[in-house]
């Protein structure tokens, strides 16, 4: 089950529904089906190489979303956004 960590204001999802940004993370067929098992496997899905930069520089959504949570947080957007520019990717193409 999904949590919300915050409601990012004035952006809203193409059903018109609030933008919420979600806990990081994830889950999948097969560790609903090894929790059944006694086996907890938490799963942490990134974007891939640079696109989490490409949709905060190419949208004011993105920028809006960064701007939130860097609020929310208490941490400095400047430095929340340029992070944004670096991969974890040890294949990526940079």
């Amino acid at each position: 089950m999904s949590i919300p960590l915050l409601d990012v204001p004035g952006v809203y999802r193409s059903n018109r529904k609030q933008f919420r940004v979600m806990n990081l993370l994830g889950t999948s067929a097969k560790t609903e089906k090894g929790q059944e098992w006694g086996w907890v496997t938490p799963i942490l899905f990134l974007a891939p190489d640079t696109q989490a930069y490409s949709h905060w520089n190419n949208t004011g959504n993105g920028r809006a979303i960064v701007r939130a949570v860097a609020e929310q947080y208490h941490c400095d957007y400047d430095g929340l956004s340029s992070s944004l520019k670096r991969t974890v990717c040890s294949h990526a193409d940079n």
